[in-house]
């Protein structure tokens, strides 16, 4: 397969952000997500993908990672935490 060059793209679709409703988690809310329920891949790699969703809408998110559980709260740029 060759690469192809577009002319244009919509990053704001790409797939990481449509797939998973990060919207919602990174509300300010307490959340409490579960491999297996909420997402499929491993726990440790779900907990990256929440600090790059965080960071393309301008929050910080602070997380906690038990086993196959992440607890996550997100929260403005300028909060002390």
């Amino acid at each position: 397969m060759m690469a192809e060059k577009l002319e244009d793209f919509s990053w704001n679709n790409s797939r990481m952000d449509s797939t998973f409703p990060y919207t919602k988690w990174l509300d300010g809310n307490i959340w409490r997500i579960r491999r297996g329920v909420d997402f499929d891949m491993p726990a440790k790699n779900m907990r990256v993908n929440l600090y790059s969703a965080a960071d393309r809408r301008g929050v910080r998110v602070r997380t906690k990672l038990k086993g196959d559980e992440i607890t996550l709260q997100a929260y403005p740029w300028d909060d002390p935490e």
